[in-house]
């Protein structure tokens, strides 16, 4: 049983005390479904009862909303922590925001080692590195508790784990001038890389050989290039290789062997649909989405872009029920009131488009586009008036 502990506004914390020596504290990562500016009620926790089944402690911090941990709030929880944790040896465990979590906030909880997977350095608007993945997030608060990049988090000892390709190496290599970290490289899984590693190596046995200091970086990598073959990142990676090329048939037919080596992976069943849509294959690309969408319902992106495979075959009353669906599931998200808008002007119904597009205005008032469509449709409506239409 886990005892809820600490139950803020940004952050809550659940523990289980399992009387042994060695203590996890893990991080929530990013939830893509959380708007910045409207907290979730908090979740169960990362990894909740993984490590508790070996009998360890286990501290899960929880967020509300993609705050990448920068809250007061932390400063209250570290105090709790630190003081149920005395004698015994503290693993902090994140991926993603979670991840630089580990990092960042490993000295304050007088961690051992930290385990990161995937863990960005800095995520600022203005971050060093020009990456713009999380300003959706970051503009929305200050970072007052950077710790990695104010130099605190030099003494922090652990292993940070990402995917060689991409800007996640360039997070790693600033992660490693900052701290004392191991970095371990992978060739494939992206961001994050922590399916990856669950795939070919067991992020339960990781953390546990960590742990026990049982970790060795030899056997890791060879167990890992044992099992990479057997699982989709190769012919993923070889799709988008061929992509790049310009042959889309190559990459139809390597993402077509990723989907058969994990058909419940619906990102691969999205890529596919992607595929097919250049290829100008629509119906096709409309039942890998409809195929995507089983899998994750709650994805509004997936929804999005089968409306325009349903565009795509001319059917236009679909095309507006999918992104009404993906409206309600992401109401401030501007563009998909204006697609939906556009959907429902091809659907006849412009009445229901004008008030579509007046929402995307009210939400981006500084956006160019949706002005200009909004009075282009007000304009046709005048007209129809005029006439005597509906």
């Amino acid at each position: 049983m886990h005892k809820s502990l600490f139950v803020g506004r940004d952050v809550a914390l659940d523990h289980f005390d399992g009387g042994h020596p060695v203590t996890i504290v893990t991080f929530e990562a990013r939830d893509k479904s959380i708007l910045a500016t409207k907290p979730k009620p908090f979740g169960s926790g990362f990894g909740r009862g993984v490590f508790a089944e070996l009998g360890l402690n286990e501290f899960l911090v929880k967020r509300s909303w993609n705050h990448w941990y920068q809250t007061a709030e932390m400063l209250e929880v570290a105090a709790l922590i630190n003081a149920q944790t005395r004698g015994t040896k503290v693993i902090t465990y994140g991926g993603s925001m979670g991840g630089f979590a580990a990092i960042n906030f490993a000295p304050m909880l007088n961690a051992y080692k930290f385990i990161a997977l995937s863990a960005p350095f800095d995520v600022r608007a203005d971050n060093v590195l020009n990456d713009n993945r999380w300003t959706a997030d970051t503009k929305h608060f200050s970072f007052l508790y950077n710790f990695i990049r104010a130099g605190a988090c030099r003494s922090a000892c652990g292993y940070a784990f990402y995917c060689s390709v991409g800007i996640d190496g360039d997070h790693a290599k600033l992660i490693g001038e900052q701290t004392r970290a191991t970095l371990v490289p992978v060739d494939y899984g992206g961001h994050p890389c922590s399916f990856y590693l669950n795939d070919t190596y067991k992020l339960k046995q990781l953390v546990s050989e960590i742990a026990f200091d049982q970790f060795d970086v030899d056997r890791f990598y060879a167990v890992v290039r044992e099992k990479t073959p057997d699982t989709y990142y190769p012919h993923y990676h070889e799709s988008v290789a061929c992509a790049e090329a310009g042959d889309i048939r190559g990459a139809i037919r390597s993402i077509r062997t990723a989907v058969s080596c994990k058909p419940s992976n619906a990102r691969l069943h999205a890529r596919h649909a992607e595929l097919l849509l250049k290829n100008k294959d629509s119906a096709l690309a409309r039942t890998a989405f409809e195929t995507a969408i089983q899998l994750e319902p709650k994805d509004a992106h997936y929804r999005v872009r089968l409306s325009h495979a349903c565009a795509a075959l001319n059917d236009w009353p679909e095309a507006v029920h999918q992104m009404e669906i993906a409206v309600s599931l992401n109401k401030m998200k501007y563009e998909y009131h204006a697609r939906l808008s556009e959907c429902l002007i091809k659907a006849g119904a412009l009445a229901k488009a004008e008030a579509s597009m007046a929402e995307a205005v009210r939400l981006a008032p500084e956006a160019e586009n949706p002005r200009l469509r909004l009075a282009a449709i007000r304009r046709r409506l005048a007209i129809y008036s005029r006439l005597g239409l509906t």
